[in-house]
């Protein structure tokens, strides 16, 4: 038997791991539903938006998708892998990480996505994927993953 597999999470940790992944599967099914129901003109016009958002929405560039895709999918997988106390945790968050950097510097920086669309929960979703890579660093540290 490891270390790892001798030190016990604490309860908390459970706690908190599963309010990360439901946060990350939230943000999942938000850049799925951008990428099907919103690829569309006419669905976001039926969904309210106006049409400088439809337009701005529409000529956002390729890497920025790729980046949130990137962001999800290993925001997810990393937070599984702090479930399954896999020391995979925290290069899969900092690749996520990476991603939410690399689409909010094209939101902030390269275009106008904050002046049309809003700040929105943008400043919360690169706190928390800021933060998980040092929580997961420490959940290593702590011996807890494996």
């Amino acid at each position: 038997m490891t270390e790892a597999e001798k030190v016990a999470m604490p309860a908390w940790t459970k706690i908190v791991n599963g309010l990360l992944l439901v946060w990350n599967l939230f943000g999942l099914a938000v850049f799925v539903m951008a990428m099907t129901v919103f690829s569309s003109r006419e669905a976001m016009s039926e969904a309210g938006l106006n049409e400088e958002q439809i337009n701005l929405t529409l000529s956002t560039p390729g890497w920025v998708n790729i980046a949130f895709g990137v962001a999800v999918v290993f925001g997810v997988l990393g937070c599984l892998a702090l479930i399954w106390k896999s020391r995979l945790a925290p290069p899969l968050l900092a690749v996520s990480m990476l991603g939410v950097i690399a689409q909010n510097v094209y939101m902030y920086l390269l275009s106008d996505t904050i002046r049309i669309m809003g700040v929105g929960v943008s400043p919360v979703v690169i706190a928390v994927a800021v933060a998980l890579v040092p929580y997961a660093v420490f959940c290593k540290s702590r011996g807890w993953l494996k």
